[in-house]
């Protein structure tokens, strides 16, 4: 099954019965990713996707704009334009969105049900890899000053942003 939140419980209560930081699964072809924060809260794709291409151009220091579906949150538009780059809204399938990546050099480009690619590397989706640059981005938190977990808000923040969760732990105002 897709992992949405409403296939995700006995992640959930693994991830509280064991207080683990996190909890991933992926569908059974591996091109999608769900998420499970410490609190057992359920972290959406589009918070994946927005919170990748935060870490990729903020704190890989890569450039680029991004290209979503049009089924994908309105939170991307708003972390490219805070970052101060473009994002590219195609119709859904991820052909279309590899194609706009492709035609506008975007760094990153994902669809709300889970599924993500970066420059140079597949015209597809690929969970392993989406994950690797998960675990990236969470293990910087760690190493922060003052550690972050996922469920808990930084000091400072956007506050026209802050209303996902997962968002919360990127310290957008630096």
């Amino acid at each position: 099954p897709n992992p949405i939140e409403v296939n995700l419980n006995d992640l959930k209560r693994n991830v509280l019965e064991n207080k683990c930081d996190f909890g991933f699964a992926s569908d059974s072809d591996a091109d999608r990713l769900g998420i499970i924060d410490e609190k057992g809260h359920y972290v959406s794709s589009n918070e994946i996707l927005a919170s990748l291409y935060y870490y990729l151009v903020k704190y890989k220091g890569l450039k680029g704009d991004i290209v979503k579906n049009c089924a994908t949150s309105n939170l991307i538009d708003k972390v490219a334009s805070k970052l101060g780059y473009k994002c590219h809204e195609v119709d859904v399938g991820f052909k279309n969105i590899t194609s706009k990546m492709h035609e506008v050099d975007a760094l990153i480009g994902g669809e709300s049900s889970g599924g993500l690619t970066i420059r140079n590397y597949i015209h597809g989706k690929d969970t392993t890899f989406a994950f690797s640059l998960f675990l990236s981005t969470f293990l910087l938190y760690i190493l922060l000053p003052r550690p972050i977990v996922l469920s808990e808000p930084p000091v400072k923040r956007l506050p026209h942003i802050s209303y996902h969760k997962f968002l919360h732990i990127l310290p957008l105002s630096k």
